[in-house]
């Protein structure tokens, strides 16, 4: 199943048989080698890894009990590339000749594979937003403490598009 970031952001976390919520989804790290989900952060202190979710649901994730919540540093992916490098939403987004698309705005995983397929990038001012564009995670060269580095120019994606047009 495909979830956005949008959707998945402050959805409650729940435990069987628990009246309230374990805590509420504040973040998400992603592995920057591959790809895949590392873990969200639930509050601002605790983490929940992928393969301790038992259900997604439209309104909550279920988990087993809150002992599968640990410390941020006790996920050793998350020691081993820093949370800086592993956090995803509002990274600056550049080509690599340095040309800036804008910031991660939302994003997209299949929640199976725990994998990310793409990611929208926009830039903005306060709620204004434009120049919305969406990259595949196949797009991205790098990832640092502070932006990506995407292998698509600003002009590659405008020359498709017109060819696009030109053609139909």
């Amino acid at each position: 199943m495909k979830k956005r970031w949008s959707e998945i952001s402050g959805t409650s976390v729940l435990t069987d048989g628990k009246d309230r919520p374990a805590g509420r989804v504040n973040a998400a790290f992603i592995n920057p080698e591959n790809g895949t989900l590392i873990a969200f952060l639930i509050g601002f202190s605790k983490v929940l890894t992928p393969i301790d979710i038992e259900k997604w649901s439209s309104d909550h994730i279920l988990i087993s009990s809150e002992e599968v919540l640990v410390g941020t540093f006790d996920i050793l992916r998350l020691s081993q590339f820093g949370l800086r490098r592993t956090f995803f939403i509002g990274k600056t987004v550049f080509s690599k000749s340095g040309k800036k698309f804008g910031r991660v705005r939302d994003f997209t995983i299949e929640t199976k594979t725990t994998s990310l397929l793409d990611f929208e990038v926009s830039k903005g001012f306060f709620f204004l937003k434009w120049g919305k564009r969406i990259f595949s995670y196949s797009d991205i060269f790098e990832i640092t403490e502070r932006s990506i580095t995407v292998n698509v120019e600003p002009e590659q994606k405008a020359k498709a598009k017109m060819q696009t047009a030109m053609a139909g």
